[in-house]
């Protein structure tokens, strides 16, 4: 038998997954733009990128009737409504499954298309390390080695920004600064 007791610090128990459940909805919005968002924004910074990818279901938030905000929306009614608390916990359950499946997919979608912003982060980031070793060796004023760093920087930092021309300009860069390390070393080494 279910006491007056038991069944507040249930429904509490309910009030609060209800709770955590909007705030993983507020969440989950986020991540289902920036999936949706997400091939747009990087065709903006890379020229002609390979392997992106789309977020299937742009209506699994809001979908009449299915929709994860929708569906929470009619699981906090039930509870308000006096639906029997572990119907309601059960749905909850249901509805945690989806909004995690949809998580895992939005991130996935994201990260998929992320890949060339990651490559010409790297490549930006090799270029500095290079210049600054340029620096290092006094060798960053050499009219050619600067012509080379001004148009792998030009391509890195220019949007879109055409990846393999950029990297075709920073390994010229590198391989222009070791040759002349080498030299400068001498043969010995």
């Amino acid at each position: 038998m279910v006491t007056g007791e038991d069944r507040t610090v249930s429904a509490g128990g309910i009030a609060r997954d209800l709770t955590a459940a909007r705030e993983q909805l507020a969440s989950l919005s986020d991540l289902v733009r920036e999936a949706l968002d997400s091939p747009k924004h990087v065709r903006g910074r890379i020229v002609a990128p390979v392997g992106l990818v789309t977020f299937a279901d742009r209506d699994v938030l809001e979908q009449d009737g299915v929709g994860l905000r929708p569906w929470l929306d009619d699981l906090a009614a039930a509870a308000l409504g006096g639906r029997r608390d572990g119907d309601v916990a059960r749905g909850l359950a249901e509805w945690r499954e989806l909004a995690v499946s949809t998580e895992q997919a939005a991130r996935a979608v994201t990260s998929a298309n992320a890949v060339g912003l990651n490559q010409r982060r790297e490549l930006r980031g090799r270029l500095a390390a290079v210049h600054g070793k340029a620096a290092r060796l006094g060798l960053a004023e050499d009219e050619e080695l600067s012509a080379l760093h001004a148009r792998a920087f030009e391509e890195l930092y220019r949007a879109p920004t055409d990846l393999a021309e950029a990297e075709r300009l920073t390994m010229a860069y590198v391989r222009a600064l070791h040759s002349r390390d080498v030299r400068a070393e001498g043969p010995g080494r």
